[in-house]
C-alpha cells in the first residue's frame, strides 16, 4: 500500500497500491503516530490480486471508484464505532 500525507499535514490517506499486494489487507489505523483517515479515488482500482480488506474505525472518507476493477475482491470488512 501507498500512503501520502493529506493536506493539512495531520493524517495519512491510502493513495495507491504496489505490485506486490497481498491478497488480504488490513488498513492500519496509524502511520508514524498520525490517524489514517481516508482512501483517496481510485487508490485500488484494478488490485486484482485483492481478495479481502479490512478498514478501520480511524476510515472517515472512501474516494470514487476505490474498488473498481478489484474483481476477486470477496470480503470489506469496515470496523465501525460502537455506540455506547
Amino acid at each position: 500500500m501507498i500512503y501520502s500525507l493529506n493536506k493539512q499535514r495531520d493524517a495519512f490517506e491510502v493513495s495507491d497500491y504496489t505490485e506486490d499486494l497481498r491478497s488480504e489487507i488490513v488498513v492500519p489505523e496509524q502511520l508514524f503516530g498520525l490517524p489514517v483517515n481516508a482512501i483517496q479515488d481510485r487508490a485500488l482500482t484494478d488490485a486484482l490480486e485483492l481478495n479481502a480488506i479490512t478498514i478501520p474505525t480511524s476510515i472517515t472518507t472512501v474516494g470514487k471508484r476505490v474498488f473498481r476493477g478489484c474483481d476477486n475482491l470477496l470480503v470489506v470488512e469496515w470496523r465501525m464505532l460502537r455506540q455506547p
